[in-house]
């Protein structure tokens, strides 16, 4: 299925017209910049609107933050300690989301913090397990698969983590 990401980008902007300062609109832009490989695009978008102070607005901000999704565009231009400052603000804004701490811990061990990315995947998986193993939370299907499935992923990310510690030494 081919996606067509410059009709979505109009179909946004024509939206942006009627709600100007929609966080989730801006952040749906953000996320098609991305999709489409366009950091640059993501950063700009956020600039020129003043995306941040929108989100600074809200009483609670929702995941993924913006600063998440900024995290993300800056991991991409490999600008590691500006992704690692964006991840840490949009945990202090929504220190439940599970993703975030897993793109903070890829993007320390990106930069060679092993330890601090062992921190960052081991707090993303817990709350990954809180929410799985929660009443409240979403199951969908069998809810042994995505324990299973995080446990795998955990247990190859520390291992992955500790090789490329030991390839630093």
């Amino acid at each position: 299925k081919r996606r067509n990401y410059v009709s979505a980008l109009e179909q946004y902007a024509a939206a942006l017209i009627l709600l100007p300062n929609s966080v989730d609109l801006h952040k749906n832009i953000i996320v098609v910049h991305l999709r489409r490989g366009d950091s640059i695009g993501a950063l700009e978008h956020t600039r020129r609107y003043k995306v941040l102070d929108l989100e600074r607005s809200l009483k609670h901000a929702t995941a993924p933050s913006v600063h998440a999704l900024l995290g993300i565009a800056l991991y991409n231009l490999n600008r590691l300690d500006k992704a690692t400052e964006a991840f840490k603000t949009a945990l202090r804004l929504v220190p439940t989301d599970e993703t975030t701490w897993s793109n903070l811990g890829d993007t320390l061990l990106h930069g060679y913090n092993v330890e601090d990315a062992v921190v960052a995947h081991t707090e993303a998986y817990r709350l990954n397990m809180l929410k799985i193993n929660s009443p409240s939370g979403v199951k969908t299907g069998d809810s042994t698969k995505p324990a299973t499935s995080s446990r795998i992923q955990l247990s190859q990310t520390v291992a992955a983590l500790f090789r490329a510690k030991s390839w630093m030494c």
